[in-house]
Protein backbone atom coordinates (compact mmCIF):
# COMPACT_ATOMS: atom_id res chain seq x y z
CA UNK A 1 0.00 0.00 0.00
CA UNK A 2 1.25 3.60 -1.19
CA UNK A 3 -0.46 5.46 1.33
CA UNK A 4 0.67 8.47 0.81
CA UNK A 5 1.94 9.44 4.35
CA UNK A 6 4.44 7.72 6.24
CA UNK A 7 2.88 8.58 9.61
CA UNK A 8 -0.31 9.69 11.10
CA UNK A 9 -0.53 11.70 13.87
CA UNK A 10 -3.15 12.43 16.31
CA UNK A 11 -3.55 14.67 19.86
CA UNK A 12 -1.84 18.15 19.18
CA UNK A 13 -3.04 19.20 21.64
CA UNK A 14 -3.29 15.97 23.54
CA UNK A 15 -6.67 14.37 22.80
CA UNK A 16 -9.53 14.48 25.21
CA UNK A 17 -10.91 11.83 26.86
CA UNK A 18 -14.39 12.45 25.01
CA UNK A 19 -11.76 12.41 21.57
CA UNK A 20 -10.19 9.36 22.31
CA UNK A 21 -13.73 7.52 22.76
CA UNK A 22 -14.96 8.56 19.34
CA UNK A 23 -11.92 8.04 17.96
CA UNK A 24 -11.40 4.07 19.14
CA UNK A 25 -15.41 3.67 17.65
CA UNK A 26 -14.52 4.66 14.43
CA UNK A 27 -10.94 2.54 14.96
CA UNK A 28 -13.55 -0.45 15.46
CA UNK A 29 -13.04 -3.44 12.99
CA UNK A 30 -10.72 -1.57 10.79
CA UNK A 31 -6.77 -1.99 10.52
CA UNK A 32 -4.37 0.28 10.46
CA UNK A 33 -2.20 0.97 6.36
CA UNK A 34 0.25 3.43 7.81
CA UNK A 35 1.72 4.15 10.96
CA UNK A 36 -0.70 5.72 13.61
CA UNK A 37 0.50 7.68 16.83
CA UNK A 38 -2.20 9.10 19.34
CA UNK A 39 -1.30 11.71 21.74
CA UNK A 40 -2.43 12.04 25.13
CA UNK A 41 -2.53 12.98 28.87
CA UNK A 42 -1.16 10.11 31.02
CA UNK A 43 -4.10 10.93 33.20
CA UNK A 44 -6.31 9.28 31.28
CA UNK A 45 -4.09 6.27 30.98
CA UNK A 46 -6.56 3.98 33.80
CA UNK A 47 -9.68 5.65 32.46
CA UNK A 48 -8.70 4.77 28.75
CA UNK A 49 -7.51 0.93 29.50
CA UNK A 50 -11.07 -0.42 28.62
CA UNK A 51 -10.77 1.22 25.10
CA UNK A 52 -6.86 0.79 24.26
CA UNK A 53 -7.55 -2.81 22.70
CA UNK A 54 -9.12 -1.59 20.06
CA UNK A 55 -7.23 1.17 19.45
CA UNK A 56 -4.43 -1.36 19.55
CA UNK A 57 -5.89 -3.86 17.62
CA UNK A 58 -6.63 -1.09 15.02
CA UNK A 59 -2.57 -0.74 14.64
CA UNK A 60 -2.09 2.78 16.54
CA UNK A 61 0.22 3.49 19.46
CA UNK A 62 -0.78 5.96 22.11
CA UNK A 63 2.11 8.09 23.40
CA UNK A 64 1.69 9.79 26.86
CA UNK A 65 2.58 13.17 28.43
CA UNK A 66 4.75 14.26 24.80
CA UNK A 67 4.79 15.81 21.67
CA UNK A 68 4.87 14.59 18.36
CA UNK A 69 6.49 17.85 17.32
CA UNK A 70 9.79 16.38 19.41
CA UNK A 71 9.93 12.96 18.43
CA UNK A 72 12.74 11.51 16.75
CA UNK A 73 10.51 11.98 12.97
CA UNK A 74 13.63 12.15 10.76
CA UNK A 75 15.42 9.44 12.24
CA UNK A 76 12.41 6.88 11.81
CA UNK A 77 12.24 8.10 7.63
CA UNK A 78 9.41 10.12 8.03
CA UNK A 79 9.08 12.54 5.32
CA UNK A 80 5.17 13.17 5.15
CA UNK A 81 2.91 13.26 8.09
CA UNK A 82 -0.81 13.22 8.29
CA UNK A 83 -2.36 14.70 11.15
CA UNK A 84 -6.24 16.44 12.04
CA UNK A 85 -4.07 19.72 14.07
CA UNK A 86 -3.46 22.55 12.06
CA UNK A 87 -1.19 23.60 15.04
CA UNK A 88 1.22 20.16 14.34
CA UNK A 89 0.80 20.98 10.73
CA UNK A 90 2.26 24.23 11.13
CA UNK A 91 5.21 23.50 13.34
CA UNK A 92 5.62 19.49 12.16
CA UNK A 93 6.48 21.73 8.99
CA UNK A 94 7.85 24.81 9.71
CA UNK A 95 10.12 23.46 12.53
CA UNK A 96 10.89 20.12 11.06
CA UNK A 97 10.45 20.61 7.37
CA UNK A 98 8.52 17.76 6.78
CA UNK A 99 5.53 17.36 3.75
CA UNK A 100 2.42 17.30 5.91
CA UNK A 101 -1.12 16.66 4.87
CA UNK A 102 -4.31 18.29 7.00
CA UNK A 103 -7.69 16.27 7.32
CA UNK A 104 -10.45 15.31 9.42
CA UNK A 105 -10.46 12.06 11.68
CA UNK A 106 -12.72 10.44 9.89
CA UNK A 107 -11.34 10.99 6.64
CA UNK A 108 -7.98 10.04 8.11
CA UNK A 109 -9.11 6.99 9.68
CA UNK A 110 -11.23 6.33 6.33
CA UNK A 111 -8.17 6.84 3.62
CA UNK A 112 -5.53 4.95 6.10
CA UNK A 113 -7.29 1.88 7.28
CA UNK A 114 -9.56 -1.08 5.99
CA UNK A 115 -12.17 -3.10 7.47
CA UNK A 116 -10.92 -6.25 9.35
Amino acid sequence: FDGGTDLVVLGCPHLSLQEIKELSELMNGRKALVRFWIFTARAFMPIIESLKWKIERFGANIWYDTCMVVSPLEELGVKKVTTNSAKAAKYLSSLRGLEVELLDIKEIIERYSIPE
